[in-house]
């Protein structure tokens, strides 16, 4: 739960305070008329600090001037859009009795009476309000109640009832000129103020995932046969004899008979059957192909439990530093405390980013990280921008602060892969 705490004020309310028109506040019964009735705010810090359409000074700490420099009030953080308030308190800042009854209202015009026969409390000490070294005491009638006001954040009405005093409060003005009740006339009867307690209602993101239907491919292939028939010219063949020549010697006569026989010529002709070749031509069916794409196991899911669990919290340490970063700077670089948180959440989001890196060399991870974190940082000046247009200076140098973070995040990330990249070359080598 979340408590924030205002001083009650009077006269004009800046526009920039009310959501609605202050609905007519109510009386107790008999028609017993209040003896006071004035306002206090419920708004986000950089509302209260510089309220829209209104000149300065504001409400908040940065407009807080001595002797009265601790003297401001306190709204919900930057990105919150309402608040749901679950419990209020009436704060008698520095007082020591309660001498009068109280009615808060709400803006939607909901009143709510301190509850019958409720004794005064000390006051919680709230260092963040007031002087941290030494904060302010007093009395407090605090109660709570089931049904929340959810749409908190306007203006509220208080009304001030006479008790068994005859003291009446009196508006004063603190040193910057933003205006007070005093409970007395002198200031050591003590401030009026409220205290709210609830939870900051956050914007609504809708999400909407389409999957697409699978695709099925169908490839048809058909086969074409040829037939080829040949048929031979028929082959002539043509044989040439030439005997050698044949000598015959007869004696006694000293003849000689010299016989030279004609040449013969034998001509072979062959003529061969016709060849006939036959192919045998089979037609096939049509064959229908499906391909079926397979997807790869989602990356999610090749990190294992162990991976997932670090690198939640690592990136949940890197984004819980950018908001504190970011709300710090907004409420006014007051808070020591979240300052001191979001230092220690950065400083942890740089070393355990860089040894889940490189204990789990997913490439994709590390370049869906880097690219991330590239635009968180190039994205924030923008957003730096706005706030600065807006007057919204403080709001303005805390994106600053958030886009130097994801950007020394970056860095990191981009040393890492390169440790990694070198280790996975010199284990090639070695292996080689």
């Amino acid at each position: 739960m979340m408590k924030m705490r205002v001083y009650a004020h009077h006269g004009d309310i800046p526009s920039g305070f009310l959501t609605a028109t202050l609905p007519a506040l109510p009386t107790l019964p008999d028609d017993v008329q209040p003896l006071a009735e004035y306002w206090c705010e419920l708004a986000p810090q950089s509302f209260v600090d510089s309220p829209p359409g209104a000149d300065p000074p504001g409400y908040g700490p940065m407009s807080a001037a001595e002797p009265d420099q601790w003297r401001y009030d306190l709204g919900f953080g930057p990105v919150a859009q309402d608040f749901a308030v679950t419990g209020l308190c009436i704060l008698l800042v520095g007082a020591a009795q309660v001498d009068y009854q109280f009615v808060l209202i709400s803006p939607a015009g909901k009143h709510y009476q301190v509850p019958t026969g409720m004794a005064a409390e000390t006051m919680a000490p709230m260092p963040e309000w007031g002087d941290p070294a030494s904060p302010y005491t007093g009395l407090q009638l605090c109660w709570s109640f089931n049904d929340a006001e959810e749409a908190g954040r306007g203006v509220w009405g208080l009304q001030v009832f006479a008790s068994n005093s005859s003291l009446v409060p009196v508006e004063a003005a603190w040193a910057n000129g933003i205006s007070c009740v005093q409970l007395g006339e002198t200031p050591e009867a003590g401030y009026l103020a409220v205290e709210f307690t609830g939870v900051e209602v956050m914007p609504t993101t809708t999400t909407t995932t389409t999957t697409p239907e699978p695709t099925t491919t169908t490839t048809t292939t058909t086969t074409t046969t040829t037939t080829t028939t040949t048929t031979p010219e028929p082959t002539t063949t043509t044989t040439t004899t030439t005997p050698e020549p044949t000598t015959t010697t007869t004696t006694p006569e000293p003849t000689t008979t010299t016989t030279t026989p004609e040449p013969t010529t034998t001509t072979t002709t062959t003529t061969p059957e016709p060849t006939t070749t036959t192919t045998t031509t089979t037609t096939l069916e049509p064959t229908t192909t499906t391909t079926t794409t397979t997807t790869a196991p989602p990356l999610w899911e090749t990190l294992g439990f162990f991976g997932k669990l670090v690198l939640i919290i690592a990136l949940g340490l890197a984004a819980a530093a950018a908001v504190e970063f970011f709300v710090w700077a907004c409420q006014g670089y007051i808070n020591l405390g979240l300052f001191a948180w979001a230092v220690s959440m950065a400083a942890a989001a740089l070393v355990v980013l860089p040894a889940w890196t490189l204990l789990f060399r997913t490439g994709r991870v590390m370049d869906l990280l880097s690219l991330w974190f590239a635009v968180l940082s190039a994205g924030s000046p923008l957003l730096a921008a706005i706030f600065a247009i807006i007057n919204e200076l403080n709001c303005a140098a805390g994106a600053l602060i958030a886009s130097g973070l994801f950007g020394a995040l970056l860095s990191v990330m981009t040393l890492a892969r390169r440790i990694q990249l070198r280790r996975s070359i010199k284990s090639g080598l070695r292996n080689d």
